[in-house]
């Protein structure tokens, strides 16, 4: 069937692969989990030595967590895209294109509000045939807490039930993290040189003062020694705002064992907050901000940007 299969609670069993699922205590409701792990046939003889291509990044210890929420608070503030049958469609097709496209060998997608679809035997296939493991978890986040404290709030609570449910992270070194809906063009030269127990991070361009936490590479144990809680932090009321990414870059900017990636994420979709189409930025953006990424000087090149933005706002009486 297309993207836009049944939709329903989770439990449902695929129709191949290793299924485990499991019901207990989530983080402040009931949980239902589902993990569906997919690992390629070893020894059979039709493994084959592939050339490797350009930018190529081949990491055992590095496992890509795709992050999603496919039926959301339907009264979520600063979400602009509510329906669940889209949602789906576009977070499968997102999947699709990294386990086709990415250099990640080992991918997990983990959705917090209890829901899978049918259409993840075609993900398996697409894995299969790439010999390539996928894993998905699905469990129900605490709806309330995600209301009140904003989609900061379900998306470190995401992370943080996947770092100690996932049968790929529990072994991984390091982890790269994606928004879910998001796809990264550059992908390959994006992660060139990373290495696994290394912190890679970007400052938000659009903002200066927070960390683009739409895509990051970080060592395992380092983001749970200083990063997993910063999530209960985050609030979305009138006057107290404070988002995940301010979270992140009050604590690295303190303890700076981090650097830019290799080039700036062509990001490829639509903003889940404020409906921002990432796909119009343009070819000569991208190649400098790459040029400061690679440079290891980006933040430096935000703080400047920020500061000439604000200087001629005030230079032309807009702020």
């Amino acid at each position: 069937s297309g993207f836009a299969g049944a939709l329903q609670k989770s439990g449902a069993a695929a129709r191949t692969g290793i299924q485990h699922t499991q019901y207990g205590e989530g983080r402040g409701t009931d949980a239902v989990q589902l993990i569906i792990t997919l690992r390629s046939d070893e020894g059979n003889g039709t493994m084959r030595k592939q050339k490797k291509k350009p930018y190529e990044f081949v990491n055992e210890d590095v496992v890509l967590l795709i992050t999603g929420c496919i039926c959301p608070n339907q009264n979520q503030r600063f979400l602009v895209l509510k329906d669940a049958e889209e949602r789906l469609k576009q977070y499968l097709d997102s999947i699709r294109f990294y386990i086709e496209s990415s250099p990640f060998t080992k991918i997990v997608f983990c959705d917090n509000s209890a829901c899978s679809c049918d259409s993840v035997q075609e993900l398996m296939d697409v894995a299969q045939k790439r010999n390539k493991t996928f894993e998905w978890l699905s469990f129900q986040g605490n709806r309330e807490k995600i209301t009140e404290q904003g989609k900061g709030y379900g998306e470190g609570e995401i992370i943080h039930y996947a770092l100690q449910n996932s049968a790929l992270l529990r072994h991984a070194k390091s982890f790269a993290k994606v928004t879910g809906r998001l796809k990264i063009d550059n992908i390959h030269k994006v992660v060139t040189g990373a290495q696994a127990g290394r912190n890679y991070f970007n400052r938000d361009i659009y903002r200066g003062h927070g960390v683009d936490t739409r895509f990051y590479l970080c060592d395992k144990d380092y983001y749970c020694q200083h990063l997993i809680d910063l999530y209960t932090q985050t609030c979305e009321l009138p006057g107290k705002e404070f988002a995940l990414e301010d979270a992140f870059f009050r604590t690295l900017k303190k303890i700076k064992k981090y650097r830019a990636m290799n080039a700036y994420p062509a990001f490829k979709g639509i903003s889940g907050g404020n409906g921002r189409d990432y796909s119009k930025m343009s070819s000569m953006a991208i190649r400098t901000y790459s040029f400061f990424c690679r440079i290891n000087l980006f933040d430096l090149f935000c703080f400047f940007k920020l500061g000439v933005q604000k200087f001629w706002l005030k230079l032309t009486g807009k702020c």
